[in-house]
């Protein structure tokens, strides 16, 4: 089976994401985006960037540029396994980019995610994020930051009418988001004994169960105890 992960453009990139990524959204900002290739086929990309964090590399003691996040492994099917492709991305980024020190990723427990590809491929654990808000605006579920302005790897809500982004917050169905296990995989020894020393025992199944079902039980702010879009615009011109 030949292998190859390589550059490729943002067109190739972003199909990948529309077509093979549960997400269906391309990020924004500067990305490195690496095409797959299984015989000369090609079946996805893994794609880095800076993610939606703009203190990512603080715990870290890196700058953002020092840091970046695996935001996208977009592929369809495939015989190479996800945690070799990764690893070959991983590999190809630290030639490419010799300044970053160390990447990011998340597993979203709310699609079913542990983090298995990282495990494999000897990531280190470093816990799970806080749940953060999540609005309900135009018939989905988005991010806090895109609604409260404060996005680096998604678009923020465009704000009709002279709304503040508070005023929208407040107009809207709320509920805290999923929570996700974070990972962090060095590029350097000395970011290596410094993850080594952060680092947490592999989450399991039993560990997923548990937050899926915290989750259920999280209270959502419903439409009945949000402030009305025309109170909040009511609110701003008085």
């Amino acid at each position: 089976m030949s292998l190859l992960v390589d550059f490729c453009d943002h067109k190739a990139a972003k199909h990948a994401v529309m077509h093979w990524h549960y997400s269906k959204t391309m990020p924004l900002g500067r990305m490195v985006k690496m095409g797959v290739w299984e015989e000369g086929d090609f079946i996805g990309a893994v794609i880095f960037g800076r993610g939606g964090n703009r203190h990512l590399g603080r715990p870290y003691g890196v700058e953002n540029t020092g840091v970046c996040e695996l935001v996208r492994v977009a592929l369809k099917d495939h015989q190479t396994t996800v945690t070799q492709i990764v690893s070959l991305a991983l590999r190809q980024l630290k030639e490419s980019s010799p300044g970053i020190r160390v990447v990011i990723s998340f597993a979203d427990s709310s699609q079913g995610h542990l983090g298995t590809i990282y495990q494999a491929g000897n990531w280190m654990y470093l816990g799970t994020t806080t749940p953060t808000p999540e609005y309900f605006y135009h018939g989905t579920w988005v991010h806090h930051r895109r609604v409260t302005g404060t996005a680096m790897g998604s678009e923020p809500i465009e704000v009709a009418g002279g709304m503040s982004y508070t005023q929208l917050a407040a107009s809207l169905p709320q509920r805290p988001g999923s929570v996700k296990f974070r990972y962090a995989y060095p590029l350097d020894k000395k970011m290596r004994r410094l993850l080594n020393s952060m680092s947490l025992p592999y989450p399991t199944a039993d560990d997923l169960a548990a937050q899926v079902s915290e989750a259920k039980h999280r209270p959502t702010r419903s439409e009945g105890q949000v402030q009305s879009l025309g109170a909040a615009l009511d609110l701003m011109e008085g």
